[in-house]
């Protein structure tokens, strides 16, 4: 699992990599639970910590990807009953 300790430098590795399925930001561990069929977001979250993780972007289906992807974290977390979160 990758390991950031900004939402920034996760930010940066995204527009260059694209996303992965987990991830630890600010010591917190978010699972991928959510992403969109337009290609403008995707969601992780942590349930005990009741945060999400969002990355926005115009359209990572294009040929851009994720080059102008943003990212940041959000106070709430609705979380999904069909994954397995780690936390």
């Amino acid at each position: 699992m990758q390991s950031f300790k900004t939402v920034k430098a996760f930010q940066d590795y995204v527009r260059k990599n694209g996303t992965p399925d987990y991830v630890k930001v600010e010591g917190i561990v978010f699972t991928m639970d959510n992403y969109d069929g337009e290609g403008k977001e995707i969601s992780y979250g942590n349930l005990t910590k009741h945060k999400t993780l969002l990355v926005e972007t115009e359209n990572r289906y294009s040929t851009s990807k994720f080059k102008d992807a943003i990212c940041y974290i959000e106070d709430m977390c609705s979380y999904r009953t069909d994954i397995n979160y780690i936390e």
